[in-house]
């Protein structure tokens, strides 16, 4: 490759951080075009489709949690379980 790695290798080290384990087919990317582009999708409007085979998704679960969260929402939790003598 032009930097000294070859696409194949990055090819296979995207795949291995995306939900599917692999990276996308043209034809995935195309059909997905093609479904935009046709009468099918006439009233979708303002939204943002992402064909990434959960790369994103992949990413923010894997992100640290900061500790100012940890616990939120557990005690309106633990105060019902109490008051239903759970």
């Amino acid at each position: 490759g032009e930097r000294g790695v070859e696409p194949e290798v990055v090819a296979a080290e995207m795949g291995e951080r995306a939900a599917l384990g692999r990276v996308v087919e043209t034809r995935e990317i195309t059909g997905t075009v093609m479904f935009l582009c046709s009468d099918d999708a006439d009233y979708i409007t303002g939204h943002q489709l992402v064909v990434d085979g959960g790369v994103v998704n992949s990413i923010i679960a894997n992100l640290p949690r900061p500790e100012s969260v940890d616990g939120v929402g557990l005690e309106d939790t633990d105060r019902a379980g109490a008051e239903d003598g759970r």
